[in-house]
């Protein structure tokens, strides 16, 4: 069984034909990610990397990054399919040199710094370039949470932690923006980036006290224990 895959899921999509007597030409597009094709109703035909293949209901197609696929509908009884589109790595859980619990606070503390000079640019090209420098410090995050919550969780439990975690994360997402708009349009957009960049030290105060310090004997047991 593989335990070591980490998944991001981009978005999910359904599509049907409102009429389906109107049949739109057939589909061609390449993506640079992963993509799970199920099929709910109908038949047609669909063409991956070359190879062409019926489409009935129940069935499923998985299109890897790069590979150019076409969609065939059939005007008679064209086909409803829901797809998931995500990208996959392979996380590292041995033991490694930094530790994702140093990771994670780093990436916290660069984060708080880098959102403070955005509330202070004269030009788009300035926040472009302070944008690339908070995703790249970013990054970070969401490997080295993902390779915590898998030591520390039971096996049986991982699937459903990660799907929390997702969760939450775009609960986060929603629930910032609207805020972030609403302070935004009542004070200035500069308190906006004040806040955000105060959570972030926050964030990682509470990272070290709570995570930090404890990790290392997390490892240690972890350690002893395959011994």
């Amino acid at each position: 069984m593989v335990t070591d895959i980490l998944c991001q899921i981009h978005y999910c999509k359904g599509q049907k034909l409102k009429d389906p007597g109107k049949v739109t030409d057939r589909v061609t597009r390449t993506y640079q990610h992963h993509e799970m094709i199920y099929v709910c109703e109908g038949n047609g035909h669909i063409v991956i990397g070359g190879n062409r293949f019926s489409i009935k209901k129940g069935m499923m197609f998985y299109i890897p990054p790069g590979v150019q696929q076409t969609i065939e509908p059939r005007a008679q009884n064209p086909e409803h399919y829901m797809t998931v589109h995500f990208s996959g790595s392979r996380m590292v859980l041995g033991p490694d040199k930094i530790g994702v619990h140093k990771i994670i606070m780093t990436s916290l503390i660069v984060a708080g710094v880098l959102y403070i000079p955005q509330a202070f640019v004269q030009n788009p090209w300035q926040l472009l370039v302070l944008r690339f420098l908070l995703g790249f410090a970013m990054g970070g995050l969401i490997p080295s949470v993902s390779i915590m919550i898998k030591k520390i969780t039971p096996d049986f439990l991982t699937g459903r932690i990660f799907g929390f975690n997702m969760s939450i994360g775009y609960l986060g997402v929603a629930v910032g923006s609207t805020l972030g708009g609403q302070i935004a349009g009542r004070f200035s957009f500069q308190y906006v980036f004040y806040i955000t960049s105060t959570l972030m030290f926050i964030n990682a105060v509470w990272v070290y006290f709570r995570v930090y310090k404890k990790w290392d004997k997390v490892v240690l047991n972890e350690s002893l224990g395959k011994e």
